[in-house]
């Protein structure tokens, strides 16, 4: 599912929709590119083809690690903040063991 920030699929589900995902990009570079410049024009320019195939793959694949990138700054801020926190407790447990001594 790709509104979750873990992987749930084992390495054989991911090889099999590989395949799937390159026919679905490839399938898009062609409409996409006879639109934009007169049908069949993709079929005689196979390089935009592939061209279109690898901006797309690099687009998903940089948004999907940007996602898991902003997934652990916002686990490090947690920790950051219980760090302070707790520090700060432990720093007044200290002042009040001084005072009522």
């Amino acid at each position: 599912m790709l509104d979750t920030h873990c992987i749930e699929a084992g390495n054989e589900t991911l090889l099999r929709q590989a395949p799937m995902t390159a026919h679905d990009y490839m399938m898009k570079a062609i409409s996409d590119i006879d639109e934009l410049l007169g049908k069949g024009y993709a079929k005689q320019h196979p390089e935009l083809i592939a061209a279109y195939m690898q901006t797309a793959s690099i687009d998903f694949g940089a948004a999907v690690i940007a996602r898991a990138i902003e997934s652990v700054a916002s686990a490090l801020d947690n920790i950051e903040r219980t760090l302070d926190n707790s520090a700060t407790l432990f720093a007044n447990a200290g002042t009040e063991t001084t005072t009522t001594r």
